[in-house]
C-alpha cells in the first residue's frame, strides 16, 4: 500500500501512533509506521529509511519517551536531509520541552498541540491538517512536488507515464509521491522483462514499495524477494527463512555455504540473525541507483540472472529440508 504519512514515535507511544494511523487513513491518507510496515525479514533500518523517502510527510508524535529516542532522532535527521526534505507535522500529545537535537530540526515547525484531552479532537485536528497540506503539497507542473529538486531526464516519457498511470489506478491510490512513481515504475518495467525473457519467475502485482516478492511454479518454502534501494543505490536479491524452523534450515544450509556460491557465482551475505524471527541470505549489486533510468536494463538483467540462479541453487535443497 502506498502511504503519505510516515509516523515517528517512541515505542512506549505506540498506543497513539495506532490511534493516529487509524484516524488517518479512514479519510483515505495511507500510513506508513513501524513495525506494522516492515515487510517480514527485511533491513528494519533501511525500511525505515526507504519509507520516509517515499512519504509526502512525517507525522512526528512529540512526548516525554520520543525526545529521549534515539531511533525518533534518527528518523527526524533522515525527513531533514537536504536529499530528502519531507515535511514534518509535530503532534505534541506531552507538554515536554524539546532536547537540543531536536529543536535544532523542530525550532521553526509549528505544532500541533494535543496535550489535553481528548484525544479524538486533537485527532480531528490533525486529519484536517493533513488533508489541507496534502492539498497544498500537489505536484506542480512538471510532475514533481516541491521537495523534490532533481530528477533523471527520460528521452521517452510516454510509454512510462502510461504505465505508471495505469498501474495508480490499479493500487486504487489517490496520489503518489515521486519515489512511490518511480517504485511503481521500476517493478512494471522488471515484472515485463522477466515475461520477455521467459523467465520462470514471476513478480507479485508490483506495488509502489521498495521490495517485490517473487513466485515460481515449484518454490518450496521461504521467500525469494527483490528489493531496490533508492537511497543506498543498491539493488538487492534474498532468500527469506521464516517461521518456528527458519534458524534449522539456515543451519542445514550453511554447511554447503561454499558450493552454493560457487554454483552462484558470487560470495553470499549470510544472516542468521538469532534474535530475531527471521534469517537472511542475500546479494547486493552495489553503486546501483534506481533513478537512473538508462541503467534500468543492466540492472533487471543482473535481478533476474540473480534470482534465477538463487532458484536453482536454493529450491532443490530446502525442498529436501
Amino acid at each position: 500500500m502506498a502511504h503519505d504519512v510516515f509516523i515517528s514515535y517512541a515505542a512506549e507511544d505506540k498506543s497513539i501512533a495506532d490511534a493516529i494511523c487509524q484516524t488517518l487513513e479512514a479519510q483515505g491518507i495511507g500510513c506508513w509506521y513501524a513495525p506494522r510496515n516492515v515487510p517480514y525479514g527485511v533491513d528494519f533500518e533501511e525500511a525505515i529509511v526507504e519509507a520516509i523517502a517515499a512519504s509526502r510527510f512525517m507525522v512526528l508524535i512529540i512526548s516525554a519517551h520520543s525526545i529521549k529516542s534515539r531511533h525518533v532522532r534518527r528518523e527526524v535527521q533522515v525527513a531533514s536531509r537536504q536529499d530528502a526534505e519531507v515535511p514534518i507535522i509535530p503532534f505534541r500529545i506531552q507538554d515536554v520541552p524539546l532536547n537540543n537535537a531536536l529543536t535544532y530540526y523542530l525550532s521553526s515547525i509549528h505544532w500541533l498541540d494535543a496535550s489535553t484531552p481528548p484525544l479524538e479532537t486533537h485527532l480531528q485536528r490533525l486529519v484536517e491538517h493533513v488533508h489541507a497540506r496534502l492539498t497544498t503539497h500537489m505536484p506542480n507542473s512538471s510532475g514533481a512536488e516541491a521537495k523534490d529538486t532533481t530528477h533523471t531526464v527520460v528521452a521517452n516519457p510516454a510509454p512510462a507515464e502510461q504505465a505508471t498511470e495505469a498501474a495508480t489506478d490499479a493500487v486504487g491510490q489517490r496520489q503518489l509521491t515521486e519515489t512511490q512513481k518511480l517504485q511503481l515504475e521500476y517493478w512494471l518495467r522488471f515484472r515485463e522483462y522477466l515475461r520477455q525473457h521467459s523467465s520462470l519467475l514471476r513478480l507479485r502485482e508490483p506495488q509502489p514499495q521498495y521490495w517485490m516478492y517473487v513466485s515460481s511454479p515449484e518454490w518450496p518454502r521461504g521467500s525469494l524477494v527483490a528489493l531496490m534501494y533508492v537511497r543506498a543505490r543498491r539493488v538487492t536479491v534474498a532468500l527469506m527463512l521464516s517461521g518456528a524452523q527458519a534458524k534449522e534450515h539456515f543451519r542445514a544450509l550453511l554447511p554447503e555455504k561454499e558450493t552454493i556460491e560457487a554454483e552462484i557465482g558470487a560470495p553470499l551475505d549470510w544472516q542468521e540473525r538469532p534474535k530475531q524471527g527471521v534469517s537472511q541470505i542475500l546479494l547486493h549489486r552495489e553503486n546501483a541507483n534506481p533513478q537512473d533510468r538508462a541503467d534500468w536494463p543492466a540492472q533487471h538483467a543482473w535481478l533476474r540472472e540473480r534470482l534465477e540462479s538463487f532458484y536453482r541453487a536454493f529450491a532443490p535443497r530446502i525442498r529436501n529440508l
